[in-house]
């Protein structure tokens, strides 16, 4: 036996190791029953933070324009005195 095939059957042996220790395919899913059920198992797969913001687009006269909303916090003075207490 020459040098090539005792590293093709290395190889061999190597690769069918390798795809022994894989992990095992997925259980496959149960079959749909309905919308409401698949909305229900696919809601657990989506991402638990805030949806995107859509923001109005508007191309005229070769100019493109964004308009995006920036908060403002506004300070506000709030009279805490109940009427009938004094302090």
């Amino acid at each position: 036996m020459n040098f090539s095939r005792t590293w093709l059957a290395l190889g061999a042996v190597a690769g069918f190791a390798l795809t022994a220790a894989s992990a095992p395919a997925p259980a496959p899913s149960p079959p749909s029953q309905g919308p409401i059920s698949d909305f229900l198992r696919l809601r657990g797969k989506l991402p638990q933070t805030a949806p995107p913001h859509v923001m109005p687009i508007r191309a005229e006269q070769g100019a493109i324009e964004v308009q995006r909303q920036v908060p403002q916090y506004i300070q506000k003075a709030a009279d805490h005195h109940q009427e009938g207490r004094e302090s």
